[in-house]
């Protein structure tokens, strides 16, 4: 009796030897996956990996919340392919079949790896296991899922914060300019600028009519209004309208003639579309911050 005592007793704690890990762990297998042996020997680091920079290229997490939640997507994806290869296994080979590649595998060093791996899903010999494989695969589908599900509710609650401040930006941008004086005063300040020249006598010196909204050069006494050299000059319609076609253009250089109209309230389409063609080739030309006023660089800081 003390024989036997103390004979269970050095059993206690698990087994201590490699084969005696492996029948552990292929017991393990047979009665529910709850080996900690099983998924260091099938699950590499490297295949959890390989899914998680796919998974990082497709969603482009932004913050910790969101690289944990790719991160627990990549080890659920990787537990789901090994449940579909233990079905596989189970489904490829007969009860009789397997019971050989088990009894004739062994533990030992230098074992090729994809059979020994094989050998171990192969156990679950019964439609019992079977089942088992399929209640394991589909547990960890939910997860990805949930993972999912709870990563887009981020991204798109971040989304829709993002383009929210991005129209507040250019709401008080256009709120600068949302009257004539201030279009002009905006306008005027150029004159007093240091590389400012005349057109004519490239003179530096001048002076400012507020009377007539002009520039006069001191040399040769050329005047020069607020609308010269830029997009706006020889044009009948308001400062503010320009000012608003310009950023709206610059924000977004897709925008139709038609979505253009509504947002400046202009019937004739004609117009905003020589206004649009105005503008983007303004945007392209040299000297472009002239021409827009500057309007294009205050548009583009407030976008990023």
């Amino acid at each position: 009796m003390n024989d036997m005592q103390n004979e269970q007793a050095g059993r206690r704690g698990g087994p201590k030897t490699n084969k005696g890990k492996l029948a552990a762990s292929r017991n393990s297998l047979r009665h529910g996956l709850t080996s900690k042996k099983l998924i260091p020997e099938l699950l590499r680091k490297d295949q959890v990996a390989g899914i998680q920079a796919s998974l990082d290229q497709e969603f482009k997490p932004a913050g910790t919340t969101e690289q944990l939640l790719v991160a627990e997507m990549a080890r659920h994806a990787a537990m789901m392919e090994l449940g579909e290869k233990a079905e596989g296994a189970v489904l490829r080979h007969g009860a009789r079949e397997l019971s050989g590649m088990i009894l004739s595998t062994s533990s030992e060093p230098g074992d090729d790896a994809d059979e020994r791996e094989d050998a171990v899903l192969a156990s679950a010999v019964s439609t019992e296991a079977l089942d088992k494989f399929n209640r394991y695969r589909r547990g960890h589908e939910k997860a990805f899922y949930a993972a999912l599900n709870k990563l887009r509710e981020i991204q798109h609650d971040r989304m829709t914060r993002q383009s929210q401040e991005k129209t507040e930006q250019k709401d008080n941008s256009a709120n600068l300019f949302e009257t004539e004086a201030a279009c002009e005063k905006h306008l005027a300040k150029r004159f007093s600028r240091s590389n400012w020249r005349c057109p004519r006598c490239l003179g530096a010196q001048g002076s400012w009519l507020q009377r007539q909204k002009r520039w006069e050069c001191n040399g040769c006494h050329r005047q020069v209004g607020l609308r010269h050299g830029t997009v706006m000059e020889r044009s009948q319609l308001a400062l503010t309208a320009w000012f608003r076609a310009i950023q709206e253009v610059v924000h977004n250089p897709d925008i139709t003639s038609l979505q253009l109209a509504e947002v400046l309230g202009i019937q004739r389409r004609g117009t905003v579309t020589r206004m649009i063609n105005r503008i983007t080739n303004a945007m392209q030309a040299d000297g472009a911050n002239t021409q827009l006023a500057s309007l294009n660089t205050i548009t583009k800081a407030e976008s990023t």
